[in-house]
């Protein structure tokens, strides 16, 4: 009896037994139907996750070239950058009108790929506070620029002399006693000494400045001058179709208008004369403007610039003041191609919305005097002048002018 029932409870326990197994077996398939999608959707929101920091790393490359295109800075043909804790692989590729960058970014070896085109678009492009051929920079007693300043030789300072944004220096140059940058404001050259630098300082040799040189960039490349010969025949060609004027032009104490317009000999504004531009003024001898005179151009200009051009001296003093349309982005330039070692253009007491060029020559500042870009062979700053880069000069688009800048036209994941 006893061996009996004994026997029943073996069978008993082997059937619970085998009845726990088989309910832990199908309790742990249950769990892992249960666990396996949401390790899966947990994996592929992460991956998602991942991507797009990969993807963000790669739009923030593209911009980053895009921006430099569009300001006119250094742009490398392929660097990499650190966004975050991620990279981003950048290319530019010349095409013919624009330019191909590509971007990968990656992110934990997960990778996207951004293309976009850029093309020159309508406008020239003045890109820097100031920006100087072989000839170089030189500021003194608390001369200013507001905005980049690229130089093709020197940038040589002294009694107060800044550049608030950054400054470039190519063809083994150097800066010398300037302060670059305020909130930022990077410094690149060959040799750079007694400087004081708000951001980056990427130079081969230093001394007296307040902060090592890091070494890690080679010397700017030479940057071209933004107008070229080409336009300045063009806007010749558009003056002398408006008409010629021979002898020079003498005008005080009242108002006209001019332009377009070819003037063979000289043109003098004094005593608080008003003179309205109504298109391009092409004069082969100098231009004077002093004693308060105010040229301005005419309302139908728009957002569009214009051009008062000078084959001599151009020399601006005594309050002369230069305004555009009267609506935003409207300038007027003053362009001389005076080619020698004296003074293209001298500013001496203010100047207003005005661009300097005189690519082959000096412009020389006195006096608080200011503009808002110049470009030039040379350039003198003194006695507190002033240079107010406006950002508006990425893209000047003056009448019946020739093309620069850039526009995007295709940017796609690919």
């Amino acid at each position: 009896m006893f061996l009996f029932l004994n026997k029943q409870i073996k069978e008993k326990g082997q059937v619970m037994v085998t009845m726990v197994i088989f309910f832990i077996s199908i309790t742990t398939i249950i769990i892992l139907g249960l666990t396996n999608p949401i390790i899966s959707h947990i994996s592929m929101a992460t991956s998602i996750s991942v991507s797009k920091e990969s993807f963000y790393a790669a739009e923030a490359g593209i911009e980053d070239v895009v921006y430099r295109l569009k300001m006119g800075l250094p742009v490398a043909t392929s660097q990499v950058l650190a966004v975050g804790n991620h990279s981003v692989t950048t290319t530019v590729v010349d095409e013919s009108g624009g330019k191909i960058i590509t971007s990968i970014g990656e992110a934990n070896d997960y990778f996207r790929k951004i293309k976009t085109t850029v093309i020159l678009g309508e406008g020239v492009s003045f890109h820097y506070g100031l920006q100087v051929g072989t000839g170089g920079i030189e500021m003194s007693n608390n001369s200013r620029v507001n905005g980049n300043v690229y130089s093709n030789n020197k940038i040589e300072g002294s009694n107060g002399a800044r550049i608030t944004g950054s400054a470039y220096v190519s063809n083994f140059g150097f800066i010398d006693n300037v302060d670059i940058g305020t909130s930022g404001g990077d410094a690149y050259a060959d040799r750079v000494t007694d400087s004081n630098i708000t951001g980056n300082l990427y130079c081969q040799t230093g001394s007296g400045n307040n902060k090592s040189c890091d070494t890690s960039l080679p010397d700017p490349p030479v940057q071209d001058f933004p107008v070229s010969d080409v336009d300045i025949d063009n806007w010749k060609a558009i003056a002398e179709a408006g008409g010629v004027i021979n002898g020079n032009v003498s005008l005080s104490s009242s108002s006209s208008s001019l332009g377009p317009v070819k003037i063979v000999g000289n043109l003098t504004m004094t005593n608080n004369y008003r003179l309205t531009i109504n298109g391009t003024v092409w004069v082969t001898g100098k231009i004077y403007t002093s004693n308060g005179s105010l040229i301005k151009l005419s309302s139908s200009y728009g957002s569009g610039s214009g051009i008062l051009l000078s084959d001599s001296e151009i020399k601006v003093s005594n309050n002369s003041v230069f305004q555009g349309s009267g609506t935003a982005g409207s300038y007027v330039m003053l362009l001389s191609t005076y080619d020698g070692g004296n003074i293209a253009i001298e500013i001496d007491n203010n100047a207003g919305a005005v661009i300097l060029n005189a690519q082959k020559g000096k412009v020389k500042f006195s006096n608080n005097a200011g503009a808002k870009s110049v470009s030039a062979e040379t350039v003198e700053l003194y006695n507190g002048a002033t240079i107010d880069y406006d950002i508006g000069l990425v893209n000047v688009n003056f009448i019946s002018g020739p093309g620069g800048g850039f526009d995007i036209v295709g940017w796609r994941e690919i």
